[in-house]
């Protein structure tokens, strides 16, 4: 057992920093490095239909190109609150509370809100790719720590 730690570690620390990274990508739009973290059979569950998508390599693209075009008019600033990750064997499991806020770079308006959040990752040859992310909006009234 004492064997298996070591890589253990690792895993845990690799996954890390893939969700740091795409997390940076996301705050600055860095749009390639996000979707080169992404599964191409991705899953994404939209709260507002309850119906799970899967994101193909097809669909991924056309996704990646509305990101693209949504980035020309928006910035979006996410902070992580206390995330948690886990490991169990090459599955990586992520979750906790994100504060977001969004500005419409045309009118200036900004957006705040919370949001829980979680995401599957598998690791295959070597680096994490998300298959699954989920995030639903908590009420406004709560106080992130």
């Amino acid at each position: 057992m004492l064997l298996c730690q070591p890589a253990i570690a690792d895993d845990l620390d690799d996954l890390k920093a893939t969700v740091m990274k795409m997390s940076q990508a996301v705050n600055t739009g860095d749009v390639e490095t996000l979707f080169a973290c992404l599964d191409d059979n991705m899953a994404k569950f939209e709260p507002e239909d309850g119906i799970p998508h899967v994101l193909n390599k097809d669909i991924k693209e056309r996704v990646k190109q509305g990101f693209i075009k949504w980035y020309e008019t928006h910035i979006y600033m996410g902070m992580w609150h206390k995330p948690e990750f886990r490991v169990i064997g090459n599955t990586g499991l992520v979750w906790g509370l994100v504060e977001v806020t969004v500005v419409n770079k045309n009118s200036g308006i900004a957006q705040k809100s919370f949001l829980k959040f979680s995401q599957t990752f598998v690791k295959s040859e070597g680096k994490w790719f998300c298959v699954f992310n989920h995030q639903s909006p908590i009420p406004s009234t709560l106080t992130l720590p």
